[in-house]
């Protein structure tokens, strides 16, 4: 799965993203592309490639944010310039590239095809390099904001080992417009997940044995 950051939402980064939103049971995910610092290769998963992937010792960090603010953290995420570009999951996110830092991002939809509803509280959760104000990240509108104090990348290696590495990534930003036609009204999406296992997991799910790095 490639990750360059600096060239916008990355099939790693997405995944990643989907990891922390399933452990946390959130409905977004959001994180810093410059928290992910190499692709991962295909093969067996062991925890000395998570090191080199994910180096530094992030907890994830949940809350509840509101849907316009969360618009405002996803926005600050896309051509960011002097860093990595946002990586998130759980949402659908449509951005004019000509327009002006800001103003980007035209539309955002849930996982369930439904538009963020602006004035109401989802939970999100993200890492805590970011949740006290890393790259620039402002959430201090958000509330009942916990460190699980459970380090990223090993809760997501656990994730993986348990239900493998699902390659099969969803175009989750777009440069263009948002022409879904609404059905339904907004609601809150969800999301549920389990972590824990033992043994090595190559990226297709299939389990070895432990090799410890």
């Amino acid at each position: 799965l490639d990750h360059d950051s600096y060239n916008g939402l990355t099939p790693l980064g997405t995944v990643i993203a989907e990891a922390m939103r399933k452990i946390t049971n959130s409905d977004i995910a959001i994180t810093n592309g410059g928290g992910i610092r190499a692709p991962l290769s295909a093969g067996v998963l062991t925890m000395g490639n998570l090191y080199t992937i994910m180096p530094f010792d992030n907890t994830l960090f949940t809350m509840e944010l509101k849907g316009s603010d969360i618009k405002t953290a996803i926005e600050h995420g896309i051509m960011p310039g002097n860093m990595g570009w946002g990586q998130f999951s759980g949402i659908k996110v449509w951005y004019d590239q000509d327009a002006k830092a800001g103003e980007r991002v035209t539309s955002i939809r849930l996982a369930d095809g439904t538009p963020l509803d602006m004035n109401k509280y989802y939970k999100v959760v993200t890492n805590d390099f970011m949740a006290s104000g890393g790259d620039g990240y402002n959430f201090s509108n958000a509330r009942n904001m916990v460190d699980t104090n459970l380090v990223m990348r090993d809760e997501i290696i656990k994730e993986w080992k348990a239900n493998g590495v699902n390659t099969k990534i969803q175009e989750l930003l777009i440069a263009g417009v948002d022409d879904t036609k609404d059905n339904t009204k907004p609601e809150e999406g969800g999301n549920t997940g389990e972590n824990g296992s033992t043994g090595e997991t190559d990226n297709n799910g299939n389990k070895g044995d432990n090799n410890n790095p």
